[in-house]
């Protein structure tokens, strides 16, 4: 249960509730971070035959922008542009040359200390990189100097960063060796605030097929993306390099210690899918990360199309990275992301840029007439009405002050009691999203009424857009890849079991409905799960818990009852699994088997058997973990109560309670909650609270395999 002051909690358990409803309010998010909509408001000719291209927000409001364009006589040349007031796209001026001496890839450009800009780019033979400076916002530029060289090989892409702390300024680059196969690494250099740059490192990585695109910022660590082909996949026995987009870090005291460093994959194709991706652009805002990238099919037709994703601030790694979405602009060397001081958001292509408006935000409390939530194990939903009587809701969504009430938004409701000192306190529900709007109309009444929908059915309306492994990731990390598609977080209440750790051989099916993945998973280990918030909270729950909550005689005040027993579909499970070794070069072949009994039922109505077969069973263990975790649905499904009470507003699905009912024959016995249905509603001057719960807690289970 959630932590509530004692004044909430005996408002809550008297007789004389008095409701409250703390705030409803509407915002164009997902999770926790606003959405943006791109409008398109600068656009020119471009650079001649314009190639890869950067661009930054300088602290001065400077917008400076550089690109590879063709010069003539095929040479490639750095070509910038500086824009005082980058949101009026009158003020844009013309290009002018910064140098000839590059070729056709990205280069990278960062301000350091003392506002001066770095321009770093490949030279013109592939084997160095020269770096320009500018202390007036581009307008003029330094001489060019070598500040990476190889002696051979191809430096296939570069980019850079800042660090605040110390001034540093950070240099990437990915130098394939000329040599074939997996010979891609990736080197780092630092600038430090003295003027002298740090020796080359490499950054050891798995080997890696090819690097065609970098991007890197710094905040506590130092952080990359790459494009490309990545570290080798042998899970089919044939050495493959997977197309994808890749998140790095490199440890630098922050999330991770100094010199660790960790790789995870955003977005990934199979080798031979005909799907490849290119030039990452990285932003951070003050609350999430911001990426494009562009990704390219060559099958019976071409296709080329910008996509953006964005994750939380908190950590970088590939858990948490939303469903990347198509942004409708084919350019492919793609879009640079930058910002200026007050946070507005560019995206500056070839010859195009948007600026990003942040979605809105509005209250709606007073206008609330009532409400319905319903929560259960994978299904959440929320109907909300608002009164419409003078009309001021008809341009929802259209208008000034309306903007957030669209579909796609975020709905956040707060709920409570009027406390003995007259204050009100209230408590969040977990939040929902915006799926429809009815307008109604009774008379001279005009109510809106809203259809939200809770996380289980956003992960429900998500399809893999592509197949693919997982390679090393445990099962709570695939659960944590999965709900980051709707732009759900994960959180796990307590230790996570060892089952979650395991290492399956699992992958997201081309189509697969990602809430069907999800529960495929979760099968595999004991903990429940629940939507909170903005994410999805597991919980391994065991029959000693202590009760949560009394309902009855001497507790929560119950209006109405009734408790139900019904016989499980089966009391005795057993789960089988295939675990395939190579010895002495030949495949050999090893059942697993694990078993779970319900004896209670079994004495009552002798023996129900189900058996199944679970392919991410890895061992005996985990096949008995499997049983356990399927008898427990079906004795769930059988035995259940429901009580009508004053909405207790800290309750959560899977707490446990005790409920006293001398007439029925309950004293005290233990309960978890399987279902909470609450509704307000202020013209008939209803505020309560159903519960379901589900069979007595302590049942007699044995388990073999484990």
């Amino acid at each position: 249960m959630k932590v509530i002051s004692p004044e909430l909690e005996s408002a809550q358990t008297g007789l004389g509730v008095r409701p409250y409803i703390g705030a409803l309010s509407i915002r164009d998010a997902i999770g926790d971070v606003p959405r943006l909509h791109w409008g398109l408001f600068y656009s020119d000719s471009g650079v001649p035959n314009s190639h890869y291209h950067v661009c930054i927000v300088t602290s001065s409001g400077y917008l400076v922008r550089v690109a590879v364009g063709d010069g003539g006589a095929g040479i490639q040349t750095i070509w910038c542009q500086s824009c005082e007031y980058p949101g009026n796209s009158n003020t844009w001026p013309g290009w002018s040359v910064v140098a000839t001496n590059t070729i056709g890839e990205s280069p990278a450009l960062v301000e350091g200390p003392d506002g001066i800009i770095y321009l770093f780019y490949i030279g013109v033979t592939g084997t160095g990189i020269r770096m320009r400076t500018s202390s007036d916002n581009g307008v003029t530029w330094s001489a060019d100097a070598v500040v990476a060289s190889h002696a051979s090989g191809q430096i296939k892409a570069v980019a850079a960063a800042y660090r605040l702390a110390d001034g540093a300024v950070g240099l990437f680059w990915a130098w394939d060796a000329g040599t074939g196969g997996a010979d891609t690494d990736i080197y780092y250099s630092l600038l430090l605030r003295s003027g002298i740059w740090t020796a080359k490192s490499a950054w050891e990585m798995t080997p890696v097929y090819g690097v065609n695109g970098l991007a890197a910022h710094y905040l506590s660590d130092w952080n990359l993306v790459f494009t490309g082909q990545g570290p080798a996949d042998s899970a089919s026995g044939v050495t493959v390099y997977h197309p994808g987009v890749w998140a790095v870090q490199m440890g630098d005291g922050g999330d991770r210690a100094t010199g660790a460093w960790a790789r995870t994959w955003i977005r990934r194709a199979f080798g031979n899918s005909g799907f490849r991706y290119y030039a990452p652009s990285l932003l951070a805002t003050s609350t999430c990360y911001r990426l494009s990238y562009v990704e390219k099919y060559r099958g019976r037709d071409s296709l080329i199309r910008l996509h953006h994703t964005y994750r939380p601030l908190a950590g970088f790694e590939g858990k948490g990275w939303l469903e990347p979405v198509p942004f409708d602009y084919d350019g492919v060397t793609g879009a640079a992301l930058t910002k200026d001081t007050d946070g507005q958001v560019y995206l500056i292509g070839p010859g195009k840029g948007w600026s990003g408006v942040v979605g809105a935000e509005m209250g709606l409390t007073a206008r609330l007439e009532r409400y319905g939530v319903v929560e259960g194990p994978f299904s959440s939903t929320l109907t909300i009405d608002l009164d419409n009587s003078d009309g001021g809701l008809a341009r929802a969504g259209q208008t000034a002050g309306l903007l957030a009430l669209r579909r796609g938004a975020e709905v956040r409701l707060s709920r409570g009691y009027v406390t003995t000192g007259g204050y009100g306190e209230a408590v969040d529900l977990p939040s929902f999203r915006l799926e429809g709007m009815e307008y109604l109309r009774s008379g001279e009444e005009s109510t809106l009424r809203l259809h939200c929908l809770g996380g289980w059915q956003l992960l429900q309306a998500v399809r893999a857009e592509r197949a693919g492994p997982y390679p090393g990731e445990s099962i709570a990390g695939i659960l944590a890849n999965l709900a980051a598609l709707a732009g759900l977080s994960v959180n796990w209440e307590g230790s996570a079991s060892p089952e979650s750790t395991l290492v399956p051989d699992w992958e997201l099916k081309p189509g697969q409905v990602v809430l069907e993945a999800f529960r495929e998973l979760m099968g595999r280990i004991p903990e429940s799960a629940r939507v909170s918030g903005s994410g999805i909270t597991f919980r391994v729950l065991a029959g000693t818990d202590a009760a949560d909550l009394h309902l009855g005689e001497g507790g929560q005040p119950v209006r109405q009852a009734s408790y139900r027993a019904d016989t499980p579909g089966a009391n005795h499970v057993q789960v089988y699994g295939k675990l395939v070794t190579v010895s002495g070069g030949e495949p050999m072949e090893q059942t697993l088997f694990g078993d779970a009994v319900d004896f209670k039922e079994m004495d009552l109505v002798y023996r129900r058997l189900v058996k199944l077969f679970d392919p991410l069973a890895t061992s005996d263990a985990a096949a008995a973990g499997s049983a356990a975790t399927a008898l427990a649905g079906f004795q769930g499904e059988a035995a259940v109560g429901r009580v009508v009470v004053s909405p207790v507003v800290n309750l959560e699905l899977w707490d446990m309670v005790s409920v006293t009912d001398v007439a029925a024959g309950l004293n005290g016995s233990k309960r978890r909650v399987i279902s909470i249905e609450e509704e307000f509603d202020a013209g008939r001057a209803v505020f309560e609270q159903r519960v379901g719960f589900g069979p007595e807690a302590g049942k007699s289970v044995g388990v073999i395999g484990g």
